[in-house]
């Protein structure tokens, strides 16, 4: 009779890797394998956490009227454009003029989030 069948019958028993609590119960240092998988799972919940935070909503800004539709804001977002030759001017100057045609017909300037 071997010293595994007097101790139960666990032949992993005592531990060949050391560990004192024995082969059988399934709480001996992880293999080269499940090292490699235990690291990337922390390495995909770390860059889970670090993109998380990217996933915030991001404002930006549009023309609203009440009772007026967002399609119908953008054409005339566009007529303002071209009644002010925005494409022949420096960004801040047309959109500063663009913004004051939209404010002259009774829009006014809103933020949302995307």
């Amino acid at each position: 009779m071997t010293y595994a069948n007097q101790n139960g019958g666990n032949p992993n028993w005592p531990s060949k890797t050391g560990n004192p609590s024995g082969g059988g119960r399934g709480n001996n240092p992880p293999s080269g394998q499940e090292k490699k998988i235990m690291i990337r799972f922390v390495y995909l919940a770390a860059a889970a956490l670090l993109f998380s935070g990217c996933a915030t909503p991001q404002p930006y800004k549009y023309w609203g009227k009440e009772g007026v539709s967002a399609q119908a804001a953008k054409d005339q977002l566009g007529y303002c454009r071209h009644d002010v030759g925005a494409s022949h001017l420096e960004k801040t100057q047309a959109n500063k003029l663009v913004a004051y045609c939209m404010r002259a017909k009774g829009y006014t300037e809103m933020t949302g989030y995307r």
